[in-house]
């Protein structure tokens, strides 16, 4: 293997059928490529079994802070292992890498891909609907209050300083994004990120063969 590719998820469970099947696909097609990779699951995302059948009260909840952790210590691993590698974040998962790289300053990745980027006043409107919880559980996702420490994505964007190359891919039909909102992220911090627009795929990309999923990997995978 090349070298390693941390894959880190959005709110939903990346073990929760069916969205595993985003997963899965990145996976295949990393071990393609001779790249050795690890989906990197936040506490309070669990698989279909676990959402069915355990008592749910007393296992861990997703917020913000424990999942920016998370990401922190699977960097730090990679770091001290002195071991080269590259992220791949998804949605929400754009937000928890944006503030995981407050906290460390890695010398050994080599470049990130954030894919559908989601506009903090988006995300807070989901946060604030009735069925927030009982939606994320339904993606495999237990959930505390986690607007509250959740930051916005804009001001994350504005304030970083990194020379390590980003990328934020969007899809011509994501629901959660634009082209004129990755427009505006570059004014506010230019020459932080390349811009890589993928036509006729959305959010979400789940199947291979579908019209555009070839742009759509040659863009997650910097090729």
């Amino acid at each position: 293997m090349e070298s390693e590719l941390l894959i880190i998820p959005g709110l939903a469970s990346p073990i929760f059928k069916p969205q595993n099947k985003v997963y899965d696909l990145l996976q295949f097609e990393a071990k393609k490529r001779g790249i050795n990779s690890e989906i990197v699951c936040m506490p309070g995302q669990y698989d279909n079994e676990t959402i069915n059948n355990m008592a749910l009260d007393n296992l861990a909840k997703f917020t913000f802070d424990a999942a920016t952790k998370t990401v922190i210590n699977r960097m730090r691993n990679l770091e001290d292992k002195e071991i080269k590698y590259t992220i791949i974040a998804r949605s929400a998962g754009c937000t928890i890498v944006l503030n995981s790289l407050f906290h460390i300053h890695p010398n050994y990745l080599k470049n990130i891909v954030f894919w559908g980027i989601t506009p903090f006043a988006k995300t807070y409107a989901v946060f604030q609907k009735e069925t927030f919880f009982e939606d994320c559980k339904k993606k495999g996702t237990l959930t505390l209050s986690i607007q509250q420490n959740c930051l916005p994505v804009e001001y994350l964007i504005e304030n970083l300083e990194t020379n390590i190359p980003i990328r934020i891919g969007i899809g011509e039909f994501d629901e959660f994004c634009s082209s004129y909102y990755l427009d505006y992220l570059n004014k506010l911090n230019k020459n932080l990120f390349e811009k890589y627009s993928v036509k006729d795929v959305g959010h979400t990309v789940d199947q291979t063969g579908v019209k555009g999923y070839d742009k759509y990997i040659n863009c997650l995978f910097m090729e």
